[in-house]
């Protein structure tokens, strides 16, 4: 059996994630050794990884790439569209992964550092056959705000579906052959056949990759990707449902999208049920990962959800003064 190879892209700030996300996908992997590939744009402290590495001995091949050289490339891209999106140009190095990587390595799993996995990724390796050369999950937006993707009508039919990104199951051979990293850069930069520059790339290089790739992308089960804040309506589950999902493992991968991340605070939709309920989960993999020191764990992670719950219920509350004011 081959070594199952796993993608990150990240920098300092994304280096505990990352790690985080990668413990998960080893806690639940039954391949005796996995391969770590890290696309590093300045990953100063490399400790995390080499504790890592202690807790699962011979069963992580680790391997850093550094990528800001390549990163360099795409600094007029991201740019460009700096004042649509959020995202550091980290996102970006990705789409370098066959310029850096043997492609021996092939297929290779590619995970942004705010997912979650629960399941064994043997399991979803097996389904490689039939998405080669390269398989994603939808985007879970795209039907219920498609406003906010107003180049889907370029996409070459019959692609009616946006795929996700942030888990990528691809052939390192077929990336360099097809040059998906030109043709997305040349979508970003207005330099391409296919250019936009009247459009508005909210999600960056997702969205170009769409552009780019459109129905050479095939499907992957959705719960591979399970996006955070609308797992249920993707999945048609109840939220009982749900929590009895997450409690037996039945999701393969959760994916925390948008700005609020579950490793800093609650964030934004605090009074979302389906988020709590997915940040319980990633509070829960924290205390395990950091099992020798829990109440420490515990007490931090209490004091970052109390201190982002305050504003939000300040306004909550705000809300329904102004509201009985206004009867």
């Amino acid at each position: 059996m081959p070594i199952p190879t796993l993608v990150y892209a990240a920098d300092q700030a994304y280096a505990d994630p990352l790690v985080y996300s990668a413990y998960s996908c080893l806690a639940h992997s039954t391949a005796p050794r996995i391969r770590l590939c890290i696309l590093d744009h300045g990953i100063a402290d490399r400790t995390p990884f080499r504790r890592l590495t202690n807790r699962f001995p011979n069963r992580v091949e680790l391997h850093f790439f550094e990528v800001s050289p390549l990163l360099s490339r795409v600094q007029a891209a991201h740019a460009r569209h700096e004042t649509n999106v959020r995202l550091p140009p980290t996102t970006l190095a990705r789409l370098f992964m066959a310029e850096v990587l043997p492609p021996s390595f092939s297929p290779v799993l590619y995970l942004d550092c705010d997912t979650l996995v629960l399941a064994d990724i043997q399991e979803l390796l097996e389904a490689w056959p039939a998405v080669a050369p390269c398989g994603a999950v939808g985007e879970h937006l795209f039907h219920a705000q498609r406003d906010r993707w107003p180049h889907a009508a370029a996409l070459p039919a019959p692609h009616t579906r946006l795929f996700n990104a942030g888990v990528l199951l691809t052939d390192l051979h077929w990336w360099r052959e097809a040059q998906v990293a030109e043709r997305t850069l040349g979508v970003l930069t207005g330099t391409g056949p296919r250019t936009l520059q009247d459009l508005d790339l909210r999600y960056l290089d997702q969205d170009a990759l769409n552009l780019v790739l459109g129905t050479e992308v095939r499907p992957l089960p959705p719960r591979w990707n399970a996006q955070n804040g609308s797992i249920g309506r993707t999945l048609s589950l109840s939220l009982p449902e749900l929590a009895s999902h997450l409690l037996k493992r039945d999701l393969g991968i959760i994916h925390y999208v948008g700005r609020s991340k579950p490793w800093s605070a609650f964030g934004l939709r605090i009074f979302n049920p389906e988020m709590i309920l997915t940040w319980m989960a990633y509070t829960a993999h924290l205390l395990r990962v950091h099992h020798d020191q829990p109440w420490r764990t515990a007490s931090r992670l209490l004091l970052q959800q109390i201190q982002a719950f305050g504003p939000h219920l300040r306004c909550f509350l705000d809300a329904r003064v102004l509201g009985r004011g206004r009867r």
